[in-house]
């Protein structure tokens, strides 16, 4: 099978959504921000605003998160495999080290 001869790196490596995605919803925020300073909101509407803003800002906590964090643990991860798989364990690592 092709994807099998394609090693796994090579394929994720292409893969930018994650860090498209948090540069995007940054920006959002602060053009959001920006805005805010330069138009006046009216009083009825001010609220609604209020909400908004914490909204996107709360996605772009868990962009973040995501980004920064959970994807940290599956790289490690995969790290892990892949040095298995080329047959450098983890363990014979440690116990040459004696």
């Amino acid at each position: 099978m092709i994807i099998n001869k394609l090693s796994r790196e090579k394929i994720f490596k292409k893969n930018n959504t994650a860090s498209n995605l948090a540069y995007i919803t940054t920006l959002i925020i602060i053009a959001s921000v920006i805005f805010l300073f330069f138009h006046e909101i009216p009083r009825e509407n001010k609220d609604l605003i209020s909400q908004i803003i914490n909204t996107l800002c709360n996605v772009w906590i868990g962009v973040m998160a995501y980004y920064n964090g959970s994807s940290l643990g599956s790289r490690l991860k995969d790290k892990y495999r892949r040095n298995e798989d080329k047959g450098n364990n983890l363990n014979e690592e440690t116990d040459s080290s004696k």
